[in-house]
């Protein structure tokens, strides 16, 4: 009889602890093309961001750059759609994109390979999505 109050008063407990949860945490949207939250501070295992604009209008020049837990000794960018040109800062962290003349959506990607370390090379990569304003 011990055994099942025991077990009755810590499942209650249990119950009431988890559901005081603050609702906003569970229906946050996420924030996209933001490093804000990133937390680049864990050195057990890379981690990288891009931050840049979520809209672009065609012909509009935009900015997108690369942040990671290590410093990178190569930068490579990539269009995956097509629609967006690399004008400026190949090979750097922050590189400078060309909306084409019927921009509706593209996504960029860049990688990043650090200089050897004394555990070895980290690399990593991350996508971003724009779409037109």
């Amino acid at each position: 009889m011990k055994s099942h109050l025991f077990l009755l008063i810590v499942s209650t407990f249990l119950f009431f602890s988890c559901s005081k949860d603050k609702h906003e945490d569970i229906v946050r949207s996420p924030i996209q093309n933001t490093c804000e939250n990133e937390g680049m501070n864990k050195i057990l295992y890379t981690e990288c961001c891009l931050e840049g604009p979520q809209h672009a209008r065609p012909d509009e020049i935009i900015t997108i750059t690369y942040t990671s837990n290590f410093e990178g000794g190569s930068y490579d960018w990539d269009v995956l759609g097509g629609s967006l040109v690399l004008v400026e800062g190949a090979n750097t962290p922050t590189a400078k994109f060309r909306a084409g003349k019927n921009f509706k959506k593209d996504s960029i990607r860049a990688y990043s390979v650090a200089r050897d370390t004394p555990l070895g090379a980290p690399a990593c990569s991350e996508v971003i999505v724009i779409t037109a304003k």
